[in-house]
């Protein structure tokens, strides 16, 4: 009785099996590893997409594989994302599928013109990743980054996505940012975005082609440059070289860079490496007035002394450190100026006061970036500390000036 019991049971249970009805053949898939958007002269969306040849990809190192390209890009119009993403069909041969979409690429013409619309299409689809990361293509469009082949990623997106990642270790003066992230930061009041830009070094139409992957020189090439300043979602302007380095570091995302440091009037001489920063923000409101203290501190070792210095002596290493300590400063300081200028509080300032009195916050978050963050009294504190000096304490120049 127990046995045909289970056996009903389990018949039973086939009439709540779905099947495969939501099965999709990879054959009739088309996966786009890579968005780009720009805006066309007649405000229609021109939408890139960079689609995987797996056989190509692969290379010579395959039996029988093709040497064709490892990637096609494919370009349709719409009045809004969706409309564009589903012209897709008049030009790919497979449905267009998000769900391994790693990038996405906004034009400089677009990101100007505003990307709520976008983020709102980004975060809706069902198949797009919310952990997918962003650019601006700056001073350019999204299609010709696209469509710039790179010799050693043979997927440029996988190129930009590494590039983004490695120059946020090494100097910091862009870093990685998503989907989920961005839309964060857009919806409040005490935030201006801030997002990675790339741009084209180079013939863009020679980068096109093939034999921009056949040459020790390239004819173009995609470099990592600068953070875009989003501020009400569109680009407002741009922070590079030192200052965008320096909003990382007040944003806490800086994991290592190198500064220059003079010695004895001569300039440059001593390159300090950093291996750990961090950086913390404090806010108070005394008589409705507004301060905030940033204060940073970093970790590091002595990568280069082209100068005759005594790195035994703990006096020098002090004095090293307080050199250290203004330089930062002084770049932290200026990087604060500079954005005060754009009225955009890209550092979060205004969410570090929110959260310290509420009821102030209410009273002046509209006119925040306009009126109260231009005129916020910033105090800037830094503590760096030299933890190492390499190999070598004391640098063969001593030695050559004996000789």
């Amino acid at each position: 009785m127990g046995k045909k019991l289970l056996l009903l049971c389990l018949m039973g249970s086939f009439l709540f099996i779905s099947g495969c009805w939501s099965r999709k053949e990879l054959i009739d898939l088309a996966f786009v590893i890579a968005v780009g958007i720009d805006k066309t002269d007649d405000g229609q969306y021109l939408a890139s997409f960079q689609l995987v040849n797996p056989g190509n990809v692969a290379g010579s190192s395959l039996q029988g594989a093709s040497q064709g390209l490892p990637v096609a890009v494919y370009q349709t119009k719409g009045r809004n994302m969706v409309e564009a993403a589903r012209k897709g069909a008049d030009t790919v041969s497979r449905r267009l599928y998000f769900a391994h979409t790693n990038l996405v690429v906004i034009g400089e013409k677009a990101a100007r013109d505003g990307i709520n619309g976008i983020m709102d299409n980004l975060e809706r689809d069902k198949e797009f990743r919310a952990t997918t990361a962003v650019v601006i293509a700056k001073n350019g469009t999204a299609e010709n980054v696209l469509e710039t082949l790179t010799p050693i990623d043979k997927i440029p997106a996988n190129k930009i996505i590494k590039t983004t990642a490695f120059a946020e270790q090494s100097y910091g003066d862009v870093f990685e940012n998503d989907v989920s992230n961005i839309i964060e930061d857009l919806v409040s009041s005490g935030i201006v975005p801030l997002i990675s830009g790339f741009e084209i070094l180079g013939d863009p139409k020679k980068g096109m082609g093939k034999e921009n992957l056949e040459t020790t020189k390239n004819a173009a090439t995609l470099r990592a440059e600068g953070l875009a300043i989003m501020k009400g979602g569109k680009l407002r302007g741009w922070l590079t070289g030192k200052d965008a380095r320096s909003a990382s570091l007040i944003l806490g995302k800086l994991k290592g860079t190198a500064y220059n440091l003079d010695w004895k009037g001569k300039k440059g001489v001593i390159a300090f490496e950093t291996f750990s920063s961090k950086s913390m923000i404090k806010a108070k409101v005394q008589n409705g007035k507004p301060s905030v203290t940033v204060d940073a501190k970093m970790e590091g070792n002595i990568g280069e002394a082209n100068t005759s210095i005594d790195l035994n002596d703990p006096f020098v290493i002090r004095k090293l450190n307080k050199i250290a300590s203004d330089q930062v400063k002084k770049e932290l300081v200026s990087s604060i100026n500079r954005v005060k200028k754009e009225k955009s509080d890209v550092f979060g300032f205004g969410e570090t006061i929110h959260r310290e009195d509420a009821v102030y916050w209410n009273k002046v978050k509209k006119n925040w970036n306009e009126q109260y963050f231009p005129n916020l009294d910033v105090k800037v504190k830094v503590h760096v500390f030299i933890r190492r000096t390499e190999l070598r304490n004391k640098p063969f120049h001593s030695d050559l000036n004996k000789s």
